[in-house]
């Protein structure tokens, strides 16, 4: 390419083909010196810019070069190309362009997907007034009759909503997913597979919403059996702690939606994290930790481990996963609901069942 010789530039009008050593350089109009030619000029609206330095040469020394015009009936005119002579690569053909083009186009609309969504912000979801009032038809065509029963809160990319519905073939899972684009990803990949497998992946679903704000208005009292935590935004910084997904205030609704004997599976590869919930997880009095002998028994324990996008990647990197598993108590006889119930339950729609 050329380099930019003063204010030096090449007009559009008139053109003229040249030798491709040769590169003719005009200012105000007037031809005023040669430039030794490279590689073809870039096209920048009305100008033709030169890019790179290039050694001038005196003008009466190529006076004498066949300078042809070229017609200028139409608008617009590109630079000759360089002649096959030249050291220059050939440019790609088309069909080669175009294959790549095709493979790119495939993952383009999920290339710019941040890792991670405030959860505390106003992010304009439609949610329903109260569980009664949720249409799961659209979710779970086949089955009008039932009730979600697992819920995978951070779905991600669906793994593990993908892997549970052959485990738990009899039940409603769903995944729930606050990122737009990821949640539409899961949803295409729900429909892939059920044309794919006919009769199959009836039974999981997706929905885009803010289960930190929301969850309650999904789910009746004591509706779910399992919920999962897998690898969740740790929010490190000690000002962002109030919007992990693990609090105290949190976990009254958990306990709230989830049935006596349920589960809660957490996994975490930051060390930090898994502490932090563990610790709240303990605290609260209807939770309690499942000892690990115990815990390996569980067909669900190898899947948050191994199924997951996320887990793979930890894998892939030879780093650490720290799993945590809760099962949700039987209320006291003196226990008081009301008692665990989070500051903030004016957000809790109650619906009878």
């Amino acid at each position: 390419m050329f380099g930019l010789l003063g204010r030096t530039i090449v007009r559009r009008q008139p053109t003229y083909s040249f030798k491709p050593s040769v590169c003719l350089c005009f200012n105000n109009n007037n031809l005023v010196h040669f430039a030794q030619y490279k590689q073809p000029l870039l096209q920048n609206k009305d100008h033709y810019y030169c890019t790179t330095t290039t050694n001038t040469i005196d003008i009466n020394e190529k006076m004498s070069e066949t300078i042809e015009p070229i017609s200028t009936s139409t608008t617009t005119t590109e630079p000759s190309a360089p002649s096959s002579s030249s050291s220059q690569p050939p440019l790609p053909t088309n069909a080669s362009t175009s294959e790549k083009k095709d493979k790119k186009r495939k993952i383009k609309p999920y290339h710019k997907i941040k890792a991670h969504s405030n959860p505390l912000s106003d992010h304009g979801f439609a949610f329903p007034l109260n569980p009664a009032a949720m249409d799961w038809s659209k979710h779970y065509p086949q089955h009008p009759d039932k009730r979600v029963t697992i819920a995978d809160i951070g779905c991600g990319y669906g793994g593990l909503t993908v892997a549970l519905s052959s485990v738990f073939p009899d039940q409603l899972i769903l995944g729930m997913e606050i990122r737009e684009k990821v949640a539409q990803y899961v949803d295409d990949r729900i429909k892939e597979l059920r044309e794919k497998n006919p009769g199959r992946y009836t039974n999981i679903s997706v929905e885009r919403t803010n289960a930190m704000k929301f969850l309650p208005n999904y789910f009746f009292k004591h509706q779910l059996q399992k919920i999962f935590f897998l690898f969740p935004d740790p929010h490190f910084k000690r000002s962002n702690h109030k919007r992990r997904i693990i609090s105290q205030q949190l976990l009254a609704e958990y306990a709230y939606i989830l049935a006596p004997g349920g589960i809660i599976y957490t996994i975490t590869d930051v060390e930090e994290l898994h502490i932090w919930m563990a610790d709240h997880l303990s605290r609260h009095p209807l939770f309690s930790r499942i000892p690990d002998e115990e815990a390996k028994l569980d067909p669900c324990f190898d899947l948050i481990h191994k199924s997951s996008e996320e887990a793979r990647k930890v894998e892939k990197n030879d780093g650490k996963k720290y799993p945590a598993i809760f099962r949700r108590l039987e209320n006291p006889k003196d226990f008081q609901e009301s008692s665990v119930l989070p500051k903030t339950s004016h957000r809790i729609v109650i619906a009878k069942t």
